[in-house]
């Protein structure tokens, strides 16, 4: 009777051959997940980065025209921009240092300089633009109010990790190549109108 030889070889081989897929399976799993902890961390910097800015408008409601800069004139804040937000039209010279200084700070925020690495900025989204747009009246031909929205609009884009479906929101649009790479978030805020 012959005995089998190299048997031991084949399941060695087979064996190890399994744990290598196992392994590589593994790596791809990890590199998902870390994928999407990096989606779920932007996400979240960018609601507080728009929840920041609701409460620079509740706190200035006086004046929250001023903050609505995309709807008077500046497309967006953050990435790219280096121009000086006008809100000649609200209130006075006094009452627009207050809004002035905060559209500067969000800008700041979105660019990420609250944290430096050297002299890069590091803090924030990749890719980071702010808008706010500002309440809509809409008139008929005879000049007669339609509809009216009573609310500002806040939205953050930034660049994804990965594509997927384009945003409704308009902020940021065609900046970030294909925009199936652009995220955005939106927060609405109303502001009391006080007599």
């Amino acid at each position: 009777m012959m005995r089998a030889r190299g048997f031991s070889l084949i399941e060695f081989l087979v064996a190890l051959f399994v744990t290598a897929v196992a392994i590589l399976g593994f790596v791809a799993l990890q590199g998902r997940s870390q994928l999407a902890a990096l989606e779920v961390l932007q996400r979240d910097e960018a609601l507080r980065l728009a929840q920041n800015m609701a409460e620079y408008i509740q706190g200035n409601a006086g004046v929250a025209g001023c903050y609505a800069f995309s709807s008077n004139g500046t497309a967006y804040v953050g990435t790219g921009y280096s121009g000086t937000v006008s809100c000649a039209a609200f209130g006075t010279i006094a009452t627009r240092v207050q809004p002035m200084r905060d559209i500067v700070r969000w800008d700041n925020a979105l660019k990420g300089r609250g944290e430096l690495d050297g002299t890069d900025a590091v803090g924030s989204l990749v890719d980071a633009r702010g808008c706010v747009y500002g309440p809509t009246d809409t008139y008929d031909a005879s000049g007669n109010l339609v509809s009216s929205t009573d609310f500002y609009e806040i939205v953050v884009a930034y660049q994804g990790a990965s594509s997927t479906i384009v945003p409704s929101a308009s902020c940021g649009n065609g900046l970030y190549g294909t925009d199936t790479f652009r995220r955005a978030v939106r927060l609405y805020v109303r502001v009391a109108e006080l007599d």
